[in-house]
């Protein structure tokens, strides 16, 4: 039980920002200095067409930066599967790129 509330505390803390025409990934900062390894999925519910994968490379900071126009405009949900070497994360957000 100990375990399932410490992975909702690491899945509420996964930050999405759009910054500086790109979007901003922000992991935990327990993620920081880990070698992160996972996929981002971004489905966009009423056309597949815009779903796109992308593979985690976040840097030291815990940070994943994905420029701008790689995700096209739409309302997607972010699906966010990571692994820190020792357990695996599972994280969605709802996001709007315009």
């Amino acid at each position: 039980c100990n375990e399932i509330v410490l992975l909702a505390y690491y899945i509420a803390a996964v930050n999405i920002e759009k910054k500086e025409g790109a979007l901003l990934l922000q992991f935990p900062e327990e993620m920081k200095n880990k070698s992160l390894t996972g996929e981002l999925y971004f489905y966009c519910a009423y056309d597949s067409k815009k779903d796109k994968r992308v593979s985690l490379q976040s840097d030291s900071n815990g940070v994943q930066t994905i420029p701008a126009g790689t995700i096209l405009p739409g309302s997607y949900t972010v699906k966010i599967k990571w692994s820190n070497g020792e357990k695996s994360y599972y994280s969605e957000q709802n996001l709007s790129v315009l």
